[in-house]
């Protein structure tokens, strides 16, 4: 993988995986690579797709992350 096209995915990934953990480089690129050769981007998006109309209650989870930006400005 060229070091130019890195950018975007790193960047994708931080967002994705930034629970607070520190991921070594090594870890990052081989997960990466698996993920480019074996995931294709429509399964990709297709589950991100169906985990953002998730419900609980009446809820979806853009609408409870949008009820928690809301609330959160009183905090």
């Amino acid at each position: 993988m060229e070091p130019k096209s890195l950018g975007p995915l790193l960047m994708m990934m931080s967002s994705e995986l930034s629970f607070g953990l520190r991921i070594p480089l090594a870890c990052l690129m081989r997960f990466l690579e698996f993920r480019k050769n074996y995931i294709s981007q429509r399964f990709i998006d297709h589950k991100r797709k169906e985990f953002l109309e998730l419900k609980q209650g009446c809820m979806s989870v853009t609408e409870y992350e949008r009820e928690f930006v809301r609330l959160s400005q009183y905090a």
